[in-house]
């Protein structure tokens, strides 16, 4: 069995997908989104996209999705361990 990895992908503070990197965070999290069950049964690879709350839900229950706060600029508190975490937004 392989042993499970959690995968964190933030969006960071998205207010909507009309602008180049809204689009492409779309593009690439539906796309992740439809191979999740498959990476997590094959891999052990379990995907969270981090992103603001109004958002949730948009790319399937294949996925878990954590929520953006203003505090997580200087503190990030998670009670799940991630093998990798990648932000597309540049601060």
């Amino acid at each position: 069995m392989t042993p499970e990895q959690h995968i964190g992908i933030s969006l960071g503070p998205l207010k909507h997908w009309n602008d180049g990197l809204g689009e492409f965070s779309r593009q690439l999290c539906h796309t992740l989104a439809r191979q999740a069950a498959q990476l997590r049964d094959e891999r052990g690879w379990r995907l969270h996209f981090h992103l603001p709350q109004g958002f949730h839900g948009e790319f399937g229950d294949a996925v878990g999705y954590l929520d953006t706060h203003t505090s997580q600029r200087w503190l990030h508190l998670r009670s799940t361990r991630f093998a990798l975490w990648h932000t597309l937004h540049q601060f």
